[in-house]
């Protein structure tokens, strides 16, 4: 882990080399996506050969080969991606091919598209940006044992970095450009969707009375038997979040702009509500042909929780049938979740000032259902 006086880890190491591997591998869509775009072709030229080069039937094949991927990968309700781009790179390489009547044509355009996605997708992973995670992990399971069983996890983690590109961002971030690219140290911080402290739990509990339990009541007390519970409980601690400001350096757009800092605006002692997150009077505008002195996600937005659970009911019928009445409820306690106060010194209104909420209020369902 690095320290609030520690230098961030050094660059262009293994495991940026490994980072930069797997980005490549994401942009090219694995080996899916080096199916998906170099089938058609594959298909032309096999075609092209048994036909004795007949380059109609040829192209027909290749074109049939690339909408039957589409038709596939659309019934599998899966992300087209390279096979979108490849099958359109096809049809263009189609129409060149069979305007000039010359197979070699089908090559050049595909060849010329693919030069400009590559170009375009390292321009994009390619990065001396550095980055780390660590985390202690924890889980305690009881296995289904006696009517119940639970599984509680717990994570304690860091993750750093001074970029966060945006073929890998996640977790409902986005991607994000240097302050100062001539100072990449500056933006070494917090990512994210960093979340030091997360807590779930999981459980199933079965009362004991009921068929093949402990107990089977009788008569009216026949109500108490074949009741079940679960639910799932989600604590996280808040997500780390930038104090910007009106660019004041005059280098240009495209750029994060941050405010300047004179102290710490989260204390211990600080009293954070809705109104006022952090102190507001920590931070205050660059002054002209500078950049901001904070840093990157300094600052930390609300915790989250919810707590989903559902209860039902089984009905034994004969020859081991039975039907099930289920009651569930999402975010059952109604907790309310607060989003990121507003972040920037130039807007005063909203300055430090939550104005809205994440999730969904309490949502209950009903269900019947026959098992046979």
């Amino acid at each position: 882990m690095t320290g609030p006086d520690e230098q961030p880890p050094p660059a262009d190491g293994p495991a940026e080399v490994r980072a930069e591997a797997l980005l490549l591998e994401r942009a090219i869509g694995g080996w899916r996506g080096v199916i998906d775009s170099g089938l058609p072709t594959a298909v032309f030229v096999i075609a092209y050969v048994v036909t004795g080069g007949t380059l109609r039937t040829s192209l027909i094949a290749a074109i049939a080969a690339g909408v039957l991927i589409v038709g596939w990968r659309l019934i599998r309700r899966e992300k087209l991606g390279q096979v979108a781009a490849g099958f359109a790179g096809l049809a263009i390489s189609a129409w060149w091919a069979s305007r000039n009547d010359n197979a070699s044509d089908l090559y050049i355009p595909g060849m010329l598209t693919n030069l400009g996605y590559g170009t375009a997708f390292l321009e994009q992973i390619v990065t001396n940006g550095r980055s780390n995670y660590h985390a202690l992990q924890s889980k305690l399971q009881r296995r289904m044992r006696g009517g119940l069983g639970f599984t509680a996890s717990y994570t304690y983690s860091t993750a750093k970095a001074d970029f966060l590109d945006h073929l890998s961002a996640g977790q409902g971030a986005s991607g994000n450009f240097p302050q100062n690219a001539y100072d990449m140290g500056a933006d070494y911080g917090p990512v994210a969707f960093d979340v030091p402290h997360r807590f779930v739990l999981s459980f199933v509990a079965e009362l004991p009375a009921g068929k093949g339990r402990k107990k089977e009541f009788k008569g009216a007390a026949a109500i108490l038997n074949n009741w079940s519970v679960n639910g799932i409980l989600s604590l996280n601690s808040g997500r780390p979040f930038t104090a910007t400001a009106t660019d004041a350096s005059n280098t240009g757009a495209g750029h994060q702009s941050r405010a300047n800092c004179s102290g710490d605006a989260q204390p211990g002692s600080f009293d954070k509500t809705i109104d006022k997150w952090f102190d507001t009077s920590k931070f205050s505008q660059p002054t002209a042909l500078t950049f901001g002195n904070c840093g990157s996600n300094t600052l930390r937005g609300p915790g989250q929780k919810s707590m989903n659970a559902s209860i039902f009911r089984s009905f034994p019928l004969p020859n081991d049938r039975r039907i099930e009445f289920r009651a569930e409820a999402f975010n059952v306690f109604n907790w309310k979740n607060y989003a990121l106060p507003g972040a920037s010194v130039a807007n005063t209104a909203t300055f430090g000032r939550i104005t809205s909420t994440l999730g969904d209020v309490r949502e209950m369902q009903f269900a019947v259902k026959l098992y046979w």
